[in-house]
């Protein structure tokens, strides 16, 4: 339906180049989905720069939302772990100002990495 989701992939099929593939939100759900509809999650955060437009997992929730990088990304020392300042498109508060918000590398895409093959309309895989 255009939304990519978080999931995680139950079986792979190489002779229909298919995934099962378990929502992480509805645990009940489990989609069948092509080859090119799947994104590994990593930390590719690394080559992040300020600017950049992205799709990252929108704090507390299993969804991505597109936002840019508002800094560059760097290792947070008490967590040794990766987080990207994003702010959200559509993400204004109450007074019209837009937060910036921390996201774990490893739920932030580059957009143009998500729409390269052309469809954009597709789910995702935290496999």
């Amino acid at each position: 339906d255009g939304a990519w989701i978080l999931g995680n992939v139950l079986d792979y099929n190489p002779m229909t180049q298919t995934y099962m593939v378990q929502d992480e939100d509805d645990v009940n759900r489990v989609l069948t989905m092509g080859f090119h509809d799947v994104r590994r999650l990593d930390d590719s955060s690394s080559n992040l720069r300020r600017g950049d437009q992205v799709l990252a997992v929108f704090p507390e929730t299993t969804s991505f939302y597109n936002a840019v990088v508002v800094k560059t990304p760097k290792l947070q020392h008490s967590s040794n772990c990766l987080e990207v300042v994003v702010k959200f498109d559509d993400d204004e508060d109450e007074n019209g100002r837009n937060p910036a918000r921390r996201v774990p590398a490893r739920f932030v895409l580059r957009r143009s990495d998500v729409e390269e093959d052309g469809n954009g309309d597709s789910d995702d895989d935290d496999g």
